[in-house]
């Protein structure tokens, strides 16, 4: 399968209230990352997605000892996951058809305050790879 390098992507941004800064830089492959930096995050319901291609991964809760995210790809809702200080990493695979899946594992670091998603997603005989930081607060 061939690599393909895309950029990542907000799907919906927050309201400019509750955004801090957007931080755009390269990183090691020289993609470009794209996060979004929060402020009084905690305890909150949200709607915010990242993606790359066909994958979103929607944050929809964030308490100051828990997360609630939602992974989606192609469309179709794979995945809910709940993330706190026990269980502090998920790993999600699924396949959608015949010719799609995903394999992608997040992991929440609630001291330094982070989230990142790291894996990939295939398409037919193309697959793009990330490895990214997705939410501060």
């Amino acid at each position: 399968m061939s690599e393909q390098k895309k950029e990542y992507y907000l799907v919906q941004e927050l309201d400019e209230t509750a955004i801090s800064a957007y931080t755009a830089r390269n990183n090691q492959e020289a993609e470009k990352e794209l996060m979004v930096k929060l402020i009084k995050i905690e305890d909150q319901i949200l709607s915010l997605c990242w993606g790359v291609s066909e994958l979103k991964i929607c944050i929809e809760e964030v308490y100051s000892d828990k997360i609630i995210v939602k992974v989606k790809a192609f469309g179709k809702t794979v995945a809910r996951l709940t993330l706190d200080k026990n269980k502090t990493c998920a790993k999600v695979k699924s396949d959608i058809g015949d010719l799609a899946r995903v394999d992608v594992r997040l992991c929440v670091d609630f001291n330094k305050k982070e989230m990142t998603a790291k894996g990939k997603i295939c398409a037919a005989f193309v697959c793009t790879k990330f490895n990214q930081i997705i939410l501060q607060w």
